[in-house]
């Protein structure tokens, strides 16, 4: 078991027993998580004698959600247990044969700033990708499922985000405009057009906006992302893809 604080991408760190011994600030373990395989069919570990062979397994997860807590304190931060029709982003993977074979229960498809088009990945660590758990109260009982309204203007977000990162390899800044992003970002108006895109200066060492230089260039930034000439805050976005959601007020009771 581990956990990262952030994607590896993005500088972020693996907390771990492997890294770390309890007590230190490095270590991390799943200890509620319990876990269970049925052999339904066939023979593990071994070859497949035939096209027709078939060997099936099962295997189940029941994650606790006081491991899932790591990192957010005792306030909570975000909803924990989770209520009737939260969304949490998830994904599983299976990586076999020493990783020549990796499938993902969502395909991570993500904006590619170079071929300017949405592509798919061998990468498991792009959260943005990752599929939907919606909450319930009780065990087999059906409940209205729900999207994500927020998912429009993600998408926006991501996108500035994957260019951010094609232009800061070739310039060695940031952006704050759309415009010096160019051709890295998606073409299309009907993407843009609902949006009204707010960047910021962010000092990575500390300071959230680096106010007394503003003509220097940007080491950091946040991007935040309103409804077309509402000044609501949909959602903010920091260079190193933490994104913070302003939940809507039709969610506050979660009916």
């Amino acid at each position: 078991n581990l956990l990262l604080n952030k994607p590896y991408n993005d500088g972020g760190e693996e907390h771990s027993g492997r890294v770390a011994r309890p007590g230190d600030d490095m270590f991390w373990d799943a200890t509620g998580q319990k876990t269970a395989v049925t052999i339904m069919e066939g023979e593990i570990n071994k070859p497949l004698e035939s096209d027709d062979e078939v060997v099936l397994v099962a295997y189940e997860v029941a994650l606790a959600f006081r491991d899932l807590k790591y990192g957010y304190g005792d306030s909570g931060g975000l909803f924990f247990p989770p209520r009737k029709g939260d969304l949490w982003r998830i994904n599983f993977s299976r990586v076999e044969r020493k990783g020549l074979c990796n499938w993902v229960w969502s395909p991570q498809i993500v904006w590619d700033p170079k071929s300017r088009q949405y592509k798919g990945k061998v990468q498991m660590h792009l959260p943005d990708a990752w599929g939907y758990v919606q909450f319930g109260e009780e065990v087999g009982v059906a409940q209205q499922l729900r999207l994500d309204e927020f998912f429009p203007a993600r998408l926006v977000a991501m996108n500035v985000y994957y260019a951010q990162k094609l232009f800061f390899k070739k310039n060695g800044f940031y952006s704050l405009s759309l415009k010096d992003l160019g051709d890295y970002i998606e073409q299309e108006e009907y993407f843009w057009d609902p949006f009204d895109v707010v960047f910021e200066r962010r000092d990575p060492d500390g300071a959230q906006s680096q106010s007394d230089e503003e003509d220097a260039p940007a080491k950091g930034y946040y991007v935040d992302i309103f409804p077309k000439g509402s000044e609501v805050k949909l959602l903010r976005l920091r260079d190193d893809r933490f994104l913070l959601l302003n939940k809507p007020e039709s969610y506050e009771d979660n009916e």
